[in-house]
């Protein structure tokens, strides 16, 4: 088991996805009640058709959304239960785009949701341009690691981005989000 994920579902319980190495990188997932004592559930079916990593579950605009890093980008998921899963047509940075050290798919996502607004944390290896060999595993330039961030936008009821504009981020506390949102919203005028 590695790249765990931990989301708090709407009864006060806790559930974890995460990628089963032994079971061809699928993703499974277990439940807690109190983040103590688990109970595995197997694999979320409707997520293991593609193998990947680094699954990350958050809450926006009424879905659970998942991603899940499959080496050439991001696989989308939708859900309304947190069981059943259902695959965006379409996968997310899969195409380098042509910012500074983002010329390469992104890969493990990490999200915050602040409002309205969703940012996708992304990291890429910039010197890496698709599969590398074994004996390429120990060279620094293929290994080395940059954080990016993208917006995410709702688009025909899935998620779109286009990682070459520009992200502004403003992030809020939790209590101060509806209200701070609402006076940024008139103060801009949008």
């Amino acid at each position: 088991m590695i790249d765990p994920c931990v989301h708090r579902l709407g009864d006060g319980t806790w559930r974890m996805w995460y990628n089963n190495e032994r079971d061809t990188k699928s993703m499974h997932f277990a439940d807690s009640p109190d983040l103590a004592v688990w109970v595995d559930r197997g694999k979320a079916s409707d997520v293991s058709g593609r193998p990947g990593e680094g699954p990350y579950v958050f809450e926006w605009k009424g879905h659970g959304w998942m991603l899940v890093d499959l080496w050439k980008g991001l696989g989308v998921y939708r859900t309304d239960d947190f069981l059943h899963w259902q695959a965006q047509p379409s996968d997310l940075l899969g195409v380098p785009g042509h910012g500074p050290d983002d010329a390469v798919n992104g890969g493990h996502p990490g999200v915050v949701v602040s409002s309205d607004r969703v940012y996708c944390f992304y990291f890429t290896h910039p010197g890496r341009a698709g599969t590398i060999s074994p004996g390429d595993k120990n060279l620094l330039s293929l290994r080395r690691s940059s954080i990016q961030v993208v917006e995410l936008k709702a688009q025909d009821g899935w998620l779109a981005c286009n990682r070459d504009e520009p992200t502004h981020i403003r992030l809020l506390p939790p209590d101060a989000r509806d209200g701070a949102a609402k006076s940024d919203h008139h103060a801009t005028g949008l």
